[in-house]
């Protein structure tokens, strides 16, 4: 059963916005003064507060100076992708040479710097540094490999360390213990655009823009890509990470940002001036991270660097091809994952689903394991075969309230050596075992679980309550699509209501579209549409009311708008809520 949920937090005698809605809207997601409201760049943190920043630009700016070569190892994702980016073109306007850039294969370098990668990068030629974006903080024995080669290594990074820190030259990241950063929530490419503000600010200190007769570059002309990566990272959108990231989307929607996102925008029939964080999360990342989870993200890096319209334009289609095929292979393995599930559910809940299938694709595990854990609502552990003979990879995805990398400190404890290797988020992980022991982490995965009372708590949907029908307006939808990057921990804004069905038709054998009115004024009809519905209950020409969880939309088709609403969750009344897929 899920549970109708309202925010709660407002207080009217508190003014945040001007606007009456917007108010209350900003209030209930903790919004507590019309200062956190802006997103005026001067309420952005300062590159300062990061731990080790010093140490981190002066080692760079050595380098730099001398002209020594220096590589960027970043990510298969695509905020790696995006840092890896921001960095080389940064660099690049501010006059570095000797700059170049590596990226990983998720099925030939596995996760993070490691000894393959170093290798990678000597063998392509010289290198004096390597810096990190987006990974490294767990890489130890790594840097030590560097070291020995004669390497220096920087890490920049925003995922949680382990128990030892690499002995890197320096080490920038918000999450690591010693950094009092106040914003934890920075994405990868957050923090590499917090470095490159650091890099700017030595170099201008020490007149290298006069000295090489080059124009001071503008940061923000890098805050498109910081929105993208932001956005696709599923990192919560703090306070910090909203400025960031609504400078970037306005600069888009203004037109002013690289080709490789005008490509990927066109490919993906996205209107640059009404780009939505929603389009960003569903649209570009996906065509993106498809590259890095099929084949190589290299070519999602190149559609970011390309200056020439046309040549991104090749690479963004290829990019949607390989979303497409992607998308295929998730289906199918999503099938695949529910018939094990059929044979081994029990009727009564179980405590975490943990499933094996060697033949799925180790760049879609993670995908799967989303909705697994979307429908189930249970920490997900999705194993496949790893590259390596006798090795099994896993990706993880959990709920709220059950911190996956806690839980996998806890079996690493309790079972030593079962993990080969592992990292990763509150929500979201990664591990490595060997094959053999693929029961023994089920079974300790499942019993801890076992043992978390709040793993029992039902499924709920948050909303803003009822909404007042003279806000049923396109002007309202589009106020409210368009005014705040919603986001993880910043939803977009969503209602509930019982509404009367007028009529129920299905689209594309797979999507409903209703038409309904309320009951206090029935002779206003609004058609909901409602996405990948559940065929077994719908339509359903024997209901007459519903109860509605929504979000407001405005359709435009053939340039006439029309008022809208996209349902979230539909319940038949005196049935069970369930959410719309």
């Amino acid at each position: 059963m899920t549970i109708i949920v309202e925010r709660k937090g407002f207080d009217p005698k508190i003014e945040v916005s001007k606007d009456p809605l917007i108010n209350e809207l900003l209030q209930k997601r903790g919004v507590c003064s019309s200062e956190e409201a802006e997103f005026d760049f001067s309420g952005l943190l300062h590159y300062q507060l990061l731990s080790n920043i010093d140490h981190l630009i002066d080692t760079l700016v050595t380098t730099i100076i001398c002209e020594q070569p220096i590589c960027i190892v970043g990510d298969y994702d695509v905020d790696g992708a995006t840092s890896i980016a921001l960095m080389m073109r940064a660099m690049i306007d501010m006059g570095v040479k000797n700059l170049s850039y590596f990226v990983p294969n998720r099925f030939t370098h596995g996760y993070g710097l490691s000894i393959k990668i170093i290798d990678a990068v000597l063998e392509r030629g010289d290198c004096h540094l390597i810096m990190t974006v987006d990974n490294g903080i767990t890489s130890v024995s790594a840097v030590d490999y560097a070291n020995q080669k004669g390497l220096e290594v920087l890490i920049t990074d925003h995922h949680l360390a382990g128990e030892q820190l690499p002995k890197a030259k320096a080490i920038v990241n918000p999450n690591q213990p010693s950094c009092s950063f106040p914003c934890k929530a920075l994405s990868g490419c957050g923090v590499s655009f917090y470095v490159m503000l650091a890099l700017r600010a030595k170099l201008r200190e020490k007149r290298w823009f006069d000295k090489k007769n080059l124009p001071i570059p503008n940061m923000a002309d890098y805050l498109d890509l910081v929105a993208i990566g932001t956005v696709a990272d599923l990192v919560p959108m703090s306070r910090n990470n909203r400025i960031l990231v609504q400078q970037g989307m306005m600069r888009i929607r203004q037109g002013i940002c690289l080709q490789g996102i005008q490509a990927l925008m066109q490919v993906a029939k996205i209107e640059s001036k009404k780009i939505q964080t929603s389009d960003i999360a569903f649209k570009i990342a996906p065509r993106l991270n498809a590259a890095g989870r099929l084949n190589d993200m290299s070519i999602g890096v190149r559609c970011l660097l390309s200056d020439s319209l046309e040549d991104a334009m090749v690479m963004g289609k290829e990019l949607d091809q390989l979303n497409q095929q992607r998308r295929l292979i998730e289906s199918s393995m999503q099938d695949d994952a529910e018939l094990i599930l059929q044979s081994i559910l029990p009727e009564e809940k179980t405590y975490g689903i943990c499933v094996l299938n060697k033949e799925w694709h180790e760049g879609v595990i993670g995908i799967v394991a989303s909705r697994l854990k979307e429908k189930y609502h249970q920490p997900v552990a999705v194993f496949t075969a790893g590259e390596q003979q006798g090795l099994l990879k896993a990706s993880l995805r959990s709920i709220p309230g059950i911190h996956l990398k806690d839980l996998l400190n806890t079996i690493a404890s309790v079972e030593p050596g079962l993990m080969i290797g592992y990292g990763g988020h509150a929500m979201a992980a990664g591990v490595s075992i060997e094959e053999k022991d693929f029961g023994r982490f089920q079974q300790q995965f499942q019993s801890l679980l076992g043992h978390q009372k709040d793993l029992h708590t039902q499924p709920s949907i948050e909303t803003d309550g009822c909404l007042p029908s003279q806000y049923w307006t396109t002007t309202i939808a589009k106020r409210l699509m368009m005014a705040y990057p919603w986001g993880q921990g910043f939803p977009e804004p969503c209602f509930n209501d019982v509404f009367l069905i007028q009529s129920q038709k299905l689209m594309a054998k797979k999507h409903l579209k209703l038409l309904v009115s309320h009951p206090k004024s029935p002779s206003y009809v609004i058609e909901v549409v409602c996405f990948n519905i559940d065929l077994n209950h719908w339509p359903d020409e024997q209901c007459e009311q519903v109860h509605l969880v929504y979000q407001l939309s405005c359709n435009e088709y053939q340039n006439r708008e029309k008022m809208q609403f996209i349902a979230k969750a539909m319940l038949k009344l005196n049935e069970t809520l369930t959410p719309i897929n």
